[in-house]
């Protein structure tokens, strides 16, 4: 059984005692029951992770605190290539989705960029609230020791604006494309990834994102949802950069 993860706002030096937060100390001691000498690993969202003994637990249900000692703490640094997820949101649950696909597949960025054709009109409340609440928790599932940045949304022209020089863009199915893919090479930093809404970017949009060089990526043979395409695209993305190029390292 894996070493249950918590989430803490910065890891201290080995030797160091550290008090989880309410929550987490609510979820370690009611609901997995831990107990003294337990071991925790801990993750701090900005690349440093940490294994911890569980020294003491108290206080009522609802205010819980656990306190653990810090046995060894680990700093890593991006891979050399990072991801960067420029979506139409999806209806409000369905963003929560792309937020936890593009956490666990180590995005390191989302920026919600509202098109032409998009529905919801998300407000930036939902940045810090649910989406970074999705995050963690996959954050969390996943081993990911970097969270994804989250943008506030905006709009299709400000996106365009952040967005890497190179990348993709998902490209509804027509009959007789073909796609020639770029190499992603060494020197090569940042890569976008721009999905959009359910009826697609505009023609004016799409003429836009093939201007600035995002080159067209389609996957399978049918049209897919938003929340669909996040998946299948990152994951031939990946693919396509490579792992080696993505990876995490320890410093």
């Amino acid at each position: 059984m894996r070493t249950p993860r918590f989430f803490v706002d910065a890891i201290p030096e080995p030797g160091a005692l550290l008090a989880l937060d309410p929550l987490e100390s609510r979820h370690a001691s009611r609901v997995l029951r831990m107990q003294e000498g337990d071991s925790l690993e801990l993750l701090d969202g900005h690349g440093e992770c940490g294994l911890a003994t569980m020294t003491a637990s108290g206080g009522r249900k609802r205010q819980a605190v656990v306190q653990c000692r810090i046995d060894s703490k680990s700093v890593f640094r991006r891979g050399d290539v990072q991801l960067h997820l420029l979506i139409s949101p999806p209806r409000a649950r369905l963003m929560t989705e792309v937020v936890r696909m593009a956490s666990e597949l180590g995005v390191a960025r989302v920026t919600p960029a509202l098109c032409e054709r998009s529905v919801a009109r998300p407000d930036a409340g939902q940045v810090d609230g649910r989406w970074l609440r999705e995050a963690v928790a996959a954050a969390k599932q996943s081993g990911n020791v970097f969270l994804p940045e989250l943008d506030v949304p905006c709009t299709f022209a400000e996106a365009v604006e952040l967005s890497p020089s190179l990348g993709f863009v998902g490209a509804v199915p027509r009959p007789g494309t073909c796609t020639v893919l770029p190499e992603v090479g060494l020197g090569v930093s940042k890569v976008a990834v721009w999905i959009g809404p359910e009826g697609g970017f505009s023609e004016k949009e799409e003429a836009h994102l093939s201007g600035i060089g995002m080159v067209p990526l389609t996957v399978g043979q049918w049209v897919l949802r938003v929340e669909t395409a996040v998946g299948a695209m990152l994951g031939q993305v990946i693919g396509i950069i490579g792992n080696d190029q993505l990876r995490c390292e320890c410093v």
